[in-house]
């Protein structure tokens, strides 16, 4: 809570407590959607990691649908530590997930080599290209359609949603 930007948050969240908290990172090709690989801390509600692993499959379901490489989920975070901005969320009765995807370091477009993490693993089964231009319009895109769609199957399920929140 050092930060004015996690103090604006936390702030922002307890007055609206919003059904989902999206936090947004820059770490890896080409877009990972949390559900955590495992173990989860013992102290999170079982729906709560039930709905990240619904709203990752879904992402994931979608954009491989529209021809996008490179989403996945599992093989990154722990589901465990409380050290992203999106357990704001989850230690309140609502869910809250994250997003990684390619960082660039500037707006230029740039020819970048991902490297072994175009390769096809059980959890990655749709690997990012080995070779891609990348620019921060990638990452913002990338990022923005996964939002859009994960408020899309929230606002279509409403109900369930509404009713999994804990008193």
């Amino acid at each position: 809570m050092a930060l004015a930007l996690s103090r604006n948050q936390m702030s922002t969240f307890l007055e609206y407590h919003p059904t989902v908290l999206h936090d947004l990172h820059e770490s890896v090709p080409f877009l990972y959607t949390s559900t955590g690989t495992g173990p989860y801390n013992a102290w999170l509600d079982p729906i709560v990691i039930d709905e990240w692993q619904s709203l990752a499959y879904y992402e994931i379901e979608e954009m491989t649908k529209r021809g996008v490489p490179g989403v996945w989920t599992h093989g990154f975070y722990d589901g465990w530590a409380p050290n992203y901005m999106f357990y704001v969320a989850n230690g309140h009765t609502r869910f809250g997930r994250f997003y990684e995807t390619f960082g660039n370091g500037g707006a230029t477009p740039r020819n970048r080599n991902v490297g072994p993490q175009s390769g096809r693993d059980w959890y990655r089964p749709n690997p990012p290209l080995p070779r891609v231009k990348w620019s921060m319009r990638n990452n913002v895109n990338m990022q923005q359609s996964a939002i859009l769609l994960a408020m899309n199957y929230v606002a279509n399920n409403k109900d369930k949603f509404l009713n999994n929140l804990l008193p």
